[in-house]
C-alpha cells in the first residue's frame, strides 16, 4: 500500500508506473519526479525531454535520477540544471531543478 505523508493528500498523486505507458497519459504539473532503474542515460534524457515537452513540469519541479554511477547525465536538459550528484556504492543519484 502507498501511505501519503500529508494533510493535503488531495494535492498529491503517486503514480507508480513505467514511464513510457504513463507519460501519455498524464496531465497537470508535477512538483516531483523520480526515476529510478531500470534506466539507461538514452531513456532518462529522453524520459525528461517528453516531460518538458508536455509541459508537465512544474517551475519549482525537482527531478531525481538513479543511474549506475559509471552514467554520466548531462549538466542542462532544456530548462533543467545538474543541482546535486552523489554517488552510493553502484549507483548515482543526480538531481535536476529549474
Amino acid at each position: 500500500a502507498n501511505i501519503a505523508m500529508t494533510k493535503a493528500q488531495d494535492q498529491f498523486r503517486l503514480i507508480k508506473r513505467d514511464a513510457k505507458q504513463v507519460l501519455p497519459t498524464l496531465t497537470g504539473q508535477f512538483d516531483l519526479v523520480l526515476l529510478d532503474p531500470p534506466y539507461a542515460k538514452e531513456e532518462i534524457v529522453k524520459t525528461i525531454g517528453k516531460l518538458q515537452e508536455h509541459d508537465l513540469l512544474s517551475p519549482e519541479v525537482m527531478i531525481v535520477c538513479e543511474t549506475d554511477k559509471s552514467v554520466d547525465l548531462p549538466e542542462t536538459l532544456g530548462d533543467l540544471r545538474l543541482w546535486k550528484q552523489k554517488v552510493y556504492g553502484i549507483s548515482k543519484v543526480t538531481v535536476y531543478v529549474k
